[in-house]
C-alpha cells in the first residue's frame, strides 16, 4: 500500500537517495511504537512530523514521502507501546499499527522496522498555507517554478553546501552516455571526422554550483525589471538576433526536438527566458580538471597576454567542432571538452569578423554576454566575461576519427581604428 512519511527537505532528498536509517528513527520525533520508520493513511498527520528549515534555502518549505510498504502481518494496538517492536523482532509480527483513531480519534499510525519493506516512490515538496493568510500569499509562492537548492540527480542534492562544501565527480551511466554521445553528435558541423565519447564524468562542485545560483537570481531580477518595458521577452534570443540561419541554438535544437530526456541532460533543467544553455568549451586535459575543481579563471587588465578575437571573458560554442579547435590532444590523441550550463542573459550580438572591443561595447550596453556570428555565417561563439555565469557539468574525453579541423579565421586587416582600438585597450601593435 501507500502510506506518507512526514519528514524535512534534506532527509527526504536522503532517503530517497540512500534509503531509509532505522537506526535513526526517532531522533527528532518520539518513538510511540518504537524504533522504526513511522507512516499515515492521512497526509495531515504525516505533516506533523514534518519540518522546515528556518532562515536557511527551505525555510518553510516542508517535505513529505510517499512511499510503498509492505506491512505483513501487523501487531495490532490501542496504546502507546514502546516495545512493539520487540514483537517483530521476534518473529511474531513484520509490522506495528497503532490504532489511535479508534482510541483518541486521531489518526493510525503504521511502523515499519526494516528498510527493506519501504520503497520511497515519490518526494513532495509543499508550504502551509493557513486560512487567514492573504490571497498574495498564495499568488506569491506560485508564481514562478520552485527550484531545489541543489539538482535532483546529484549524489549530494541532500546537502547544504555552505555547511558541508563538497567536490565530487562520477563516472555517468551509460544510457547518460548514450544521450551525451547523440547530443555531441548531433552537434558536430565537421565536413570530416566522427566523435565518440570515451570517457563521460559528472561534476559536482558546491562552491562553483553556489556562485552559478547566485548570478542566475540576479540575472531572475534584472529581467523582472526589464519586462516592463519588454513584457514579451525581456532578453532576446540567438534566434531573434540571427533569424537569417533559423538561429536556433544547436543543443537547445536537438534536446528540444526529444520527446524524452535524462534529468541531468534536459532543457527542463534551463531557463530559456535568461538565455540559459548548455554549450561546449575545449581545453586541454589538465585545465579542465582545473575548471572543474576550482572554476573558471578569466584574466583580465594586464593578466590578459593577448587581445582575444571578440573581447575578453570565457569562451564556448553550439558547435562542438568549434570548441574541439581549442582542446589540445591527449597523450593518446583523445580531445576533452567541457559541456556547461551557461547563463547568456542579454546578448550583446555582432556580425564582425573581428571585434576586440565587444566586450567594452557589451559593458557599455549593459549585456550580460556576447554573440559573435562572424560575417553571419559562423562558427557563433558565446563569451561571457564572468565564471559566474558558467557551471562545468560534464567532463567529456571524445575519440575523433578523420577529421581535419577547419583551417583559421583569415585574418582582418588591420585598419587604423582597429590598431587604436588595440592600443587604447594596451596592447602593442
Amino acid at each position: 500500500m501507500y502510506l506518507w512519511h512526514g519528514t524535512n527537505v534534506r532527509s527526504a532528498l536522503s532517503i530517497a537517495q540512500n534509503d531509509f536509517r532505522i537506526d535513526l528513527a526517532g531522533s527528532s520525533t518520539g518513538t510511540m511504537y518504537g524504533l522504526g520508520a513511522y507512516f499515515a493513511e492521512h497526509c495531515t498527520k504525516a505533516d506533523e512530523y514534518a519540518s522546515d528549515e528556518p532562515g536557511g534555502y527551505y525555510d518553510e518549505v516542508y517535505a513529505l514521502l510517499l512511499c510503498r510498504v509492505c506491512l505483513g502481518k501487523f501487531y495490532y494496538t490501542k496504546v502507546r507501546d514502546t516495545e512493539a517492536g520487540s514483537h517483530v523482532r521476534s518473529g511474531s509480527f513484520d509490522s506495528t499499527v497503532g490504532d489511535r483513531l479508534t482510541s483518541a480519534d486521531t489518526f493510525r499510525e503504521f511502523v515499519l522496522y526494516n528498510s527493506d519493506a519501504i520503497y520511497p516512490e515519490y518526494v513532495v515538496l509543499y508550504t502551509r498555507v493557513f486560512a487567514s493568510d492573504p490571497p498574495s500569499k498564495v499568488a506569491r509562492l506560485t508564481a514562478d517554478l520552485y527550484h531545489l537548492q541543489l539538482p535532483v540527480y546529484w549524489a549530494n542534492c541532500h546537502k547544504d553546501p555552505a555547511r558541508e562544501p563538497f567536490h565530487d565527480q562520477f563516472l555517468v551511466a551509460q544510457y547518460t552516455v548514450l544521450l551525451l554521445q547523440e547530443l555531441a553528435t548531433a552537434c558536430f558541423k565537421g565536413k570530416t571526422g566522427t566523435v565518440e565519447i570515451v570517457r563521460a564524468k559528472r561534476v559536482e562542485n558546491s562552491v562553483t554550483w553556489q556562485k552559478y545560483v547566485a548570478y542566475k537570481k540576479k540575472l531572475q531580477q534584472q529581467m523582472q525589471g526589464l519586462a516592463v518595458d519588454r513584457p514579451e521577452r525581456p532578453f532576446l534570443t540567438a534566434r531573434d538576433l540571427d533569424s537569417t540561419h533559423g538561429g536556433e541554438i544547436l543543443t537547445f535544437s536537438f534536446l528540444n526536438s526529444r520527446d524524452s530526456t535524462e534529468e541531468c541532460v534536459s532543457i527542463t533543467n534551463l531557463e530559456e527566458p535568461l538565455n540559459e544553455h548548455l554549450l561546449w568549451h575545449g581545453t586541454s586535459k589538465e585545465a579542465a580538471e582545473k575548471i572543474a575543481e576550482s572554476d573558471f579563471k578569466i584574466p583580465v587588465g594586464k593578466d590578459m597576454k593577448h587581445a582575444a578575437r571578440f573581447g575578453n571573458g570565457a569562451y564556448l560554442a553550439e558547435d562542438l567542432e568549434k570548441s574541439l579547435t581549442y582542446a589540445e590532444p591527449t597523450s593518446d590523441g583523445n580531445r576533452v571538452v567541457l559541456l556547461c550550463r551557461t547563463l547568456c542573459g542579454d546578448f550583446y550580438y555582432t556580425e564582425s569578423h573581428t571585434e576586440i572591443n565587444a566586450a567594452q561595447k557589451r559593458e557599455a550596453q549593459s549585456k550580460h554576454s556576447v554573440l559573435a556570428n562572424p560575417l553571419g555565417q559562423g562558427p557563433r561563439e558565446f563569451i561571457v566575461p564572468s565564471s559566474d555565469q558558467v557551471y562545468p557539468e560534464f567532463i567529456l574525453e571524445l575519440k575523433v576519427t578523420d577529421w581535419e579541423p577547419p583551417p583559421p579565421a583569415p585574418t582582418a586587416s588591420k585598419s587604423k581604428a582597429m590598431v587604436r582600438g588595440l592600443q587604447g585597450l594596451g596592447f602593442r601593435v
